[in-house]
């Protein structure tokens, strides 16, 4: 069958009156044999003239326009919306005045019997649990949805939701609810200076790897949550970051992707939280737990050299410092330094006038000779009332 004619009922010579319902009917049913992508062509098998017809592929829209209609080398606003077949589509195609087919559209149908059918075989496959369309949606007016091939979904729907999945990993939109869901094995913000990690851990397992993996743990894998605030510079991160909150399975840097020990316990960590200097180098403060409950907190003194002076409590500084092996913990502030004087000798005067009325004897039975007060023991150390600190002495590990 030739091409339309450019003039139908004109009158010709040699053929006579043209056609004028051969004109009219140059929209035919078709099915695409063959795809080429990075031409953007497919061919498509029209069903009833036998025919093979090379047609550029269509976007579903395109838009293209100079942001300065004065200047056609300006950049352009564009906006576009394609797909590629995967071949064997049923199509509808139409002929232009010189014979050129393009694609009108897609039918949703295997079969020329069925070809006007349209959403109600997509609707019977879903009900019969075809594979393939377990996803496939029942829509109300006004909706919309795009599926690849390879289970990236995308729904409006006539209530202002919007869901985005990837095949079992969705995030979902919740006009009515105001409110945003997700789920996903890993979330993973990353900006220039800061990421979040919440879920599985995912760390590129070798130098060579292009992208990460989940790290194994036997039959599951690593959990963890990870806030780290970086101040990165052209794109290398800083040696010590501003701050670090690591919660979970805490692993050693990539490559390596085992748990982080506690060198003296030999639990794992479990909980970190590091704060890094005014350079961002050191770190200035860092608190570490393990998974056996041990707390680890470390002040750097060459970051600061009055750290040592830990807490600081209203006005009042409480003292924690590590010398030899010996905790010191004490007070500063004259104020709470008298209070605490106070109290402890009206405790210790106390303790004296009981210990005054309830002597024992060191003797068998209640005949022996009573003992004096604690306070005058051979050996007992001067008490002094304005004392402010104290020393304990924490065994060896």
């Amino acid at each position: 069958m030739a091409g339309r004619d450019p003039n139908p009922g004109d009158r010709d010579a040699f053929l006579g009156t043209r056609d004028h319902v051969r004109y009219l009917s140059r929209i035919c049913s078709g099915q695409i044999s063959d795809v080429t992508p990075e031409d953007g062509k497919v061919k498509v098998l029209t069903l009833k003239e036998q025919g093979s017809h090379p047609i550029t592929i269509t976007p579903l829209w395109f838009s293209a326009k100079p942001t300065n209609p004065n200047d056609e080398n300006s950049p352009a606003k564009t906006a576009w919306g394609r797909y590629i077949p995967l071949g064997s589509e049923h199509v509808e195609i139409g002929f232009r005045n010189d014979d050129t087919p393009y694609i009108l559209g897609y039918n949703c149908t295997a079969t020329e019997d069925e070809q006007r059918a349209g959403y109600p075989v997509f609707r019977n496959l879903q009900e019969q649990g075809a594979v393939g369309f377990a996803g496939f949606r029942r829509m109300k007016p006004g909706e919309y949805d795009f599926k690849s091939v390879g289970d990236a979904y995308i729904h409006g729907s006539a209530f202002g939701t919007l869901y985005l999945a990837g095949g079992q990993a969705f995030i979902k939109l919740d006009k009515q609810a105001y409110r945003i869901e997700s789920k996903s094995a890993e979330l993973h913000y990353t900006s220039d200076t800061s990421q979040l990690r919440l879920g599985t851990v995912f760390r590129k397992l070798l130098p060579t790897d292009s992208a990460e993996s989940a790290v194994p743990k036997g039959g599951s894998s690593y959990k963890e949550v990870l806030i780290d605030l970086n101040e990165s510079i052209v794109g290398v991160a800083a040696p010590q970051s501003k701050f670090k909150l690591h919660a979970g399975d805490i692993l050693l840097p990539e490559f390596v992707n085992t748990p982080d020990i506690n060198p003296v316990s030999g639990a794992p960590y479990r909980f970190r939280m590091d704060v890094g200097d005014v350079a961002n180098v050191l770190s200035a403060f860092k608190l570490e737990i393990d998974a056996l409950g041990n707390i680890i907190w470390n002040q750097n003194v060459a970051v600061n050299p009055i750290a040592t002076f830990g807490m600081t409590v209203g006005n009042t500084t409480v003292d924690v410092a590590s010398v030899d092996g010996t905790f010191h913990i004490g007070w500063t502030g004259p104020q709470v330094s008298a209070v605490i004087s106070e109290r402890l000798e009206t405790l210790y005067n106390s303790l004296i006038t009981w210990l005054d009325a309830h002597t024992h004897s060191t003797g068998v039975g209640p005949s022996g000779p009573p003992l004096p007060p604690l306070a005058s023991l051979p050996g007992q150390a001067p008490w002094n009332p304005l004392i402010a600190s104290t020393k304990l002495k924490f065994p060896d590990l």
